[in-house]
């Protein structure tokens, strides 16, 4: 706080080991509840004394977000993945038309069930989960008002195709990135 922090977030998982994606690498309690954090918050409050405190990861209902605020365990309630979906969420939450959001991860499709029975089925979950999540972003910026079915193969290519034209939009400027790199290092 002395150092004019304006927000502490407490969430977890990354890219690079994204737990909260796939109910296979975290407990089934884990996954079923809301505000996956929270039992964090305590400390972390009390070590505050007027920094704002934001709680990402599992939020769907608007009873439980309330709640959450009213009771005073986060200030300011964190919504990643459904808002990727549904661009209008919050505010349907909070106008009431909405009671909770809804939960997108879908079970992987049935042909792509044989990788289960390798160390990489949870972590393609994930990917491809992330894949479609990215898509809709995508599409939405495209000006796509629906979601786009989860297909894991469309997904890998639409989201390609994006990262390549991106790539090639920064040539010759001095970027550097992992596109760019494949095709001409950097010196």
């Amino acid at each position: 706080e002395a150092s004019g922090v304006d927000l502490i977030e407490v969430s977890g998982g990354n890219y690079e080991n994204p737990v909260m994606m796939s109910g296979k690498t975290v407990r089934e309690s884990t996954r079923l509840r809301e505000g996956y954090f929270l039992e964090f918050t305590d400390k972390i409050r009390a070590a505050l004394a007027r920094t704002p405190l934001m709680v990402s990861g599992g939020f769907r209902s608007r009873r439980f977000m309330e709640r959450c605020l009213a009771d005073g365990k986060c200030d300011v309630i964190g919504i990643g993945r459904p808002l990727c979906v549904l661009a209008d969420g919050a505010k349907q939450l909070l106008d009431g038309t909405l009671e909770a959001l809804p939960d997108f991860e879908d079970p992987v499709p049935w042909y792509m069930w044989p990788l289960y029975w390798t160390k990489m089925g949870p972590l393609t979950e994930v990917y491809m989960h992330l894949l479609w999540f990215e898509r809709c972003i995508l599409d939405y910026g495209a000006g796509l008002e629906r979601p786009p079915p989860n297909w894991p193969l469309g997904d890998m290519l639409a989201v390609r195709r994006h990262d390549n034209e991106q790539a090639k939009s920064l040539q010759g400027l001095g970027c550097v990135g992992t596109i760019l790199n494949a095709k001409a290092r950097a010196p």
